[in-house]
């Protein structure tokens, strides 16, 4: 992602989620940058080119807490340019299979 694209999304993000303290810093890979709330990593946002069309996914991982939070993948598609589309934002949360236990 270039700078200006990294700038871009960072202040749609601020925007969107009325946090100032929402920062994307840059990765040695350049389709994906880190983003952090308050100095804290929180997850990444990829990069997608597909068909002329440019799209920016935010995958945050939620790890188990305790034994009544979940484990899952929020995945929020942040926006999508491009093609008849337009702008949009959704969030999926899609829960992460447990591994099996091995047997000895």
């Amino acid at each position: 992602m270039t700078r200006s694209e990294i700038w871009r999304v960072e202040k749609y993000l601020r925007n969107l989620f009325r946090l100032d303290t929402i920062t994307l810093l840059e990765r040695p890979q350049s389709d994906s940058v880190e983003v952090h709330v308050g100095g804290e990593f929180i997850g990444l946002i990829f990069k997608d080119e597909e068909d002329g069309e440019i799209s920016y996914a935010f995958n945050m991982s939620i790890l188990e807490n305790g034994p009544a939070r979940p484990t899952g993948v929020a995945h929020l598609v942040l926006f999508h340019e491009g093609g008849d589309a337009g702008a949009h934002a959704g969030i999926d949360l899609a829960p992460i299979p447990r591994c099996a236990r091995l047997k000895r």
